[in-house]
């Protein structure tokens, strides 16, 4: 599955309130993506902070068994207070299963690389670009406005 897809399964739906965050990961995961299952996590922090994380990985239970690719994506609780930002992380974080697979740290030579760039702030800014586009592709499904498909 591709954004462009689940972009038009929900379109499709003519839904007149944002699409629930509930619906698109039954969407990610029915079997058309690489990805099996989406977990959250609900944090705690002192002092409060108001972002969410995004973790892929691979949750095989045996060494024989195939690829089984879990999307976990972590919350801060104080996100809770406004159902608007809460969902739009959801579906930003959420939305990192599109990230191309060169993204992905996932070779021990890819986060050395990843800590290195650590060092140099502008670097990260610079190489940051899914963060910037899973912003822009998680938008759509937070507005309840109609599409423009819909407008004529």
């Amino acid at each position: 599955m591709h954004f462009k897809d689940l972009y038009n399964l929900v379109e499709e739906q003519k839904l007149n309130v944002p699409a629930g965050f509930n619906f698109l990961c039954a969407q990610i995961t029915d079997g058309n993506h690489d990805v099996q299952e989406v977990k959250v996590w609900r944090l705690v922090y002192d002092p409060p902070r108001r972002d969410a994380q995004f973790m892929l990985f691979d949750d095989r239970t045996s060494a024989y068994n195939g690829e089984y690719l879990v999307a976990d994506i972590s919350y801060c609780a104080s996100l809770e207070s406004d159902a608007a930002e809460l969902l739009f992380a959801f579906c930003k974080e959420l939305m990192h299963v599109f990230d191309p697979v060169e993204d992905r740290i996932d070779t021990p030579e890819k986060f050395r690389q990843f800590l290195r760039d650590l060092q140099i702030p502008h670097l990260i800014w610079a190489k940051s670009g899914s963060e910037w586009s899973t912003g822009l592709t998680g938008w759509p499904f937070c507005c309840s406005a109609p599409r423009p498909s819909e407008t004529g």
